[in-house]
């Protein structure tokens, strides 16, 4: 009997397995409504601005979270954040990208003693962008 070599090479390919490196951001995966302040481009970076909804979610099978804020006037255009890790490095890396082709790498870092776990809402997500 004859078998097909790529076939059966398919067959024993293992599925991928989450990223093991953004477990911790696993609490964000939902719909949330965001709030920008502090960022550099806010006419008073002071000011806080009241942007809408976002939906967070994992893509390329949990490889990478992928932060989706819709078009809302008057708040920030369309934008998409890819987040993910090396995870030989403490820090996270932010694609960002806007319906204006404005596009930006951020890199995040938590001090926050007691973890992800401990901080309410995605405040401090996006205050670490």
């Amino acid at each position: 009997m004859m078998t097909d070599d790529s076939t059966h090479a398919q067959a024993k390919t293992p599925s991928p397995q989450p990223n093991p490196a953004l477990k911790a951001l696993e609490v964000l995966v939902g719909d949330w409504e965001m709030e920008l302040s502090n960022a550099s481009f806010l006419p008073r970076p002071s000011d806080s601005v009241k942007s809408g909804p976002v939906l967070i979610e994992w893509v390329q099978d949990r490889a990478f979270l992928a932060m989706r804020m819709g078009d809302k006037s008057p708040g920030p255009p369309q934008a998409l954040w890819l987040i993910g890790r090396d995870d030989s490095a403490p820090n996270y890396t932010v694609l960002y990208s806007d319906a204006r082709s404005v596009s930006r790498v951020y890199e995040m870092s938590f001090s926050h003693a007691g973890g992800v776990e401990d901080v309410e809402g995605s405040a401090w997500l996006l205050a670490a962008l």
